[in-house]
């Protein structure tokens, strides 16, 4: 193992091992030679020799970092009312607009993310959840886990480890925005806890390490020395619980037994997603193709986002197309409770859940229909459940590939995705005007 030398922050992006624009940070790292992480390459040679590292940017990051002025940092910061005392951020480097973050007075921390999370078996959890409650699903390798609704409402980070990979969960009331990404920035594996401030309604979050704020909506780093970066997203589905452990009866559940005083199954947002409301802590315009909290699925895969409305999929109840030129799969099933509507989160009104999926399987392009509440294929006849798992027929104990996935809000899915397409149940779409 060897550190890195110090080098000037922020040159222009440059070639990389990885044959990606990458940039030089001035950060002091520990890396290993055997490292074959593809965001990470170094310019010295052995075993274990100390070098430089550049960092990978995501697609058409490069330029987008403002970087302040001290004063312009510090009036940026009072008119979002944020005291840069009480951070050690690098507020001078913004990859998104300081006027666009709102704090919402609650301070830093005072929602605590689990650092320290522990499970139950399927067996153990079907004392305490009903069958149509929502939980997060998040599955990585052979190993499935569901994050409750009733404990993430809480916290909304789980900083945690599945599948033998450090993953990050996290759930944003405001948005109903459960999201999963893979827990590692270059060679670090920061844990990642809450600011207390918001954009567009949406979770910011801060690293351990370097004090950067990141966007729970997309993964990015939008203020401090790593601003610019983003994290990998690990596709996460947010269904019912029976949906889970029907699916998964092997598979692990987040406790209730967390290490915090909460009282678990009441809903702190009690009627939140009531028809005709308005996010709390929002700044800005709606896009009025919908209702700000009427439900959608967003999908994104490269340049091309389109958000299919529970609307239309409660009616259709399977939607096939192509995003970004894969042909795709939408799967919806009622079933599954809102955790921000009744006093209780296991008692608010059934909203539905949805899902996305590449339509083929080892490489057979799969056409699907429903039937008699059932999913099948048209090829092979092999029932599908919600969450993609064959469940009888020549196909069975097959699973579709999860998509990356957003089952939120209208509102926070158009903000962060001004260009989506709109889904509509006579096949033709809505785009964004201009």
């Amino acid at each position: 193992m060897g550190s890195t030398t110090r080098a000037p922050r922020s040159p222009p992006p440059q070639p990389c091992a990885t044959g990606d624009g990458c940039r030089l940070f001035e950060i002091t790292l520990a890396i290993a030679a055997d490292d074959l992480l593809p965001r990470l390459a170094w310019n010295a040679e052995g075993p274990a020799a100390a070098g430089v590292v550049w960092w990978r940017l995501p697609a058409g990051a490069e330029g987008v970092v403002d970087e302040l002025s001290p004063l312009e940092s510090a009036e940026a910061l009072a008119r979002a009312h944020i005291d840069p005392a009480k951070w050690s951020t690098d507020f001078t480097r913004w990859s998104a607009d300081p006027a666009e973050v709102l704090d919402t007075g609650t301070g830093r921390d005072l929602i605590a993310a689990i650092r320290e999370p522990r499970y139950e078996t399927v067996a153990e959890a079907k004392s305490w959840l009903s069958e149509t409650e929502s939980v997060q699903v998040v599955v990585v390798g052979d190993e499935a886990r569901a994050y409750p609704l009733r404990v993430t409402i809480w916290h909304e980070i789980v900083n945690d480890v599945l599948g033998g990979e450090p993953v990050l969960v996290t759930y944003c009331p405001l948005c109903n925005t459960g999201l999963a990404f893979e827990r590692r920035v270059g060679v670090w594996v920061p844990e990642f806890l809450t600011t207390g401030t918001l954009r567009f309604s949406n979770l910011i979050m801060y690293d351990d390490r370097t004090k950067s704020w990141w966007q729970q909506s997309d993964g990015a780093a939008i203020a401090g020395e790593i601003a610019g970066l983003g994290l990998r997203p690990i596709p996460s589905r947010l269904t019912s619980w029976a949906e889970f452990k029907n699916a998964h009866p092997a598979g692990t559940v987040l406790s209730r037994f967390s290490g915090f005083d909460r009282d678990y199954g009441f809903n702190p947002y009690l009627g939140y997603d009531a028809a005709g409301g308005e996010p709390d802590f929002y700044l800005g315009s709606y896009d009025d193709r919908r209702v700000p909290l009427s439900r959608v699925l967003g999908v994104r895969i490269g340049a091309e986002a389109v958000a299919f409305p529970f609307a239309t999929l409660e009616f259709e109840r399977v939607v096939e197309t192509e995003i970004g030129g894969l042909p795709i799969v939408v799967f919806h099933r009622r079933g599954t409770s809102s955790a921000l509507d009744s006093f209780q989160v296991s008692a608010g009104r059934d909203v539905g859940s949805a899902a996305a999926y590449d339509a083929a399987v080892d490489g057979q392009l799969l056409t699907f229909r429903h039937e008699g509440g059932r999913f099948y294929d048209n090829e092979t006849g092999t029932e599908w459940s919600l969450l993609g798992l064959g469940i009888a027929g020549p196909l069975a104990g097959e699973r579709l590939r999860p998509l990356t996935q957003d089952n939120g809000f209208w509102f926070a899915w158009a903000a962060f995705n001004p260009d989506t397409t709109l889904y509509k149940s006579d096949i033709t779409v809505e785009r964004p005007a201009g």
